[in-house]
């Protein structure tokens, strides 16, 4: 039986201690991780940046070139990426981050994560936005195959992009297994001590950038404060991203001082440690194309409020609380409501860690993997068997 050759541009895979090791990195790390345990039935390729290693089950091809710099790396995508897959026979390509090569010598598939360069422009900076619009529209048009997160993303790349429906499919991301709830009191009172909280806290984790909406969040809480004076403190977990400045401003501006804290990005390690010590968790993004932080807080049995935008009430199910993502004083009553409702939190809780099981990356990487059979086979590239 002759194997197919699966090759993965891992080349936005990082291990900074910054936002990049976020969202598509994690993506990225987490294919690495499960492909070669779900499928036996493919050899795997990982095109990674100098210094990276391929891990167990993959053949690593590192590239000469320095791929740090954005323009190097978009360079070394067009040019060096078909070349290398020449090299290594490659049968199938994935760009597991919305863009393909122009041309390669194989079929491609591509993860297309949002469209929010299309539904929220005013966000990205002009060379940016033009770059992600232009190769999203070739990038669709060219893939034999995508891959999006949701269903709501899913249908954003057939009415916006063109994409014909039998041609995209909606694989939803995964929980890392290492985040579930701290049961441990005295591990929990490290924390909070390690990290100087010593007031309760409301929660968010995620890159600060325009669209998590997050100038909304700070008016909530001003009015929170105001209305009902809890005690809490607004934690605001996350790398900087892009347009973050005004943030800290607008936190000045409504008097919240010492109440707010921008604690930056979390390794991993303390991922657990956040959410499991927050009261609540709040996430009141404008667009996602998943949304994995409330997926992450059920995980670790914090209870959760979302917006009810794009593919979040996906992600959150029943199990948590939806809100208007232009209407402050809703999500400040909502938070108001779960703060002083304990029934109302445990119900959540439970809810929330039934959701979140129900979520993996080996599913994620199973039907990931069913996908590259199917088109596989289409194309007489293997004679392996679905793995399903």
């Amino acid at each position: 039986m002759r194997r197919a050759r699966v090759g993965l541009n891992a080349h936005l895979l990082s291990y900074e201690t910054s936002y990049r090791k976020a969202g598509v990195s994690r993506y990225i790390e987490r294919l690495l991780e499960w492909l070669p345990q779900v499928d036996p039935f493919c050899d795997y390729i990982a095109f990674l940046s100098p210094g990276h290693t391929a891990p167990a089950g993959w053949e690593g091809w590192r590239s000469l070139w320095r791929t740090a710099w954005p323009p190097a790396r978009v360079a070394w995508e067009f040019l060096g990426l078909p070349w290398q897959s020449r090299r290594a026979g490659v049968a199938l390509l994935h760009a597991p981050v919305n863009v393909i090569p122009p041309w390669a010598p194989c079929p491609t598939v591509v993860t297309i994560h949002d469209l929010s360069p299309f539904l929220f422009p005013e966000l990205y900076r002009p060379s940016r936005r033009l770059y992600q619009q232009t190769q999203l529209r070739r990038s669709a048009r060219q893939a034999v195959h995508i891959i999006a997160d949701s269903e709501a993303t899913r249908q954003d790349v057939i009415r916006i992009l063109g994409a014909p429906p039998e041609r995209v499919t909606a694989i939803p991301l995964g929980v890392e297994e290492t985040l579930h709830p701290i049961a441990d009191p005295s591990a929990l009172a490290a924390f909070r001590q390690r990290q100087g909280l010593e007031r309760p806290y409301i929660l968010f984790v995620g890159t600060l950038e325009p669209r998590k909406n997050l100038s909304l969040l700070l008016e909530a809480f001003a009015l929170l404060k105001a209305r009902h004076r809890v005690p809490h403190m607004l934690v605001l977990v996350g790398g900087k991203g892009w347009y973050y400045e005004a943030l800290f401003e607008r936190a000045s501006h409504l008097g919240l001082g010492q109440a707010v804290r921008f604690a930056g990005y979390a390794a991993d390690g303390d991922l657990p440690y956040w959410y499991s010590a927050a009261e609540i968790f709040v996430y009141p993004s404008r667009y996602e194309g998943f949304g994995l932080p409330p997926l992450e807080a059920m995980a670790c049995g914090t209870p959760v409020i979302a917006s009810r935008a794009s593919s979040l009430p996906e992600a959150v199910g029943e199990a948590g609380l939806l809100v208007d993502p232009d209407d402050p004083q809703a999500l400040a009553e909502a938070m108001a409501a779960l703060l002083e409702d304990a029934a109302l939190r445990e119900t959540l809780r439970r809810a929330g860690l039934e959701r979140a099981a129900q979520l993996t990356w080996r599913r994620t990487a199973q039907r990931t993997a069913a996908v590259y059979h199917h088109i596989l086979q289409g194309n007489d590239a293997s004679e392996s068997e679905n793995p399903g």
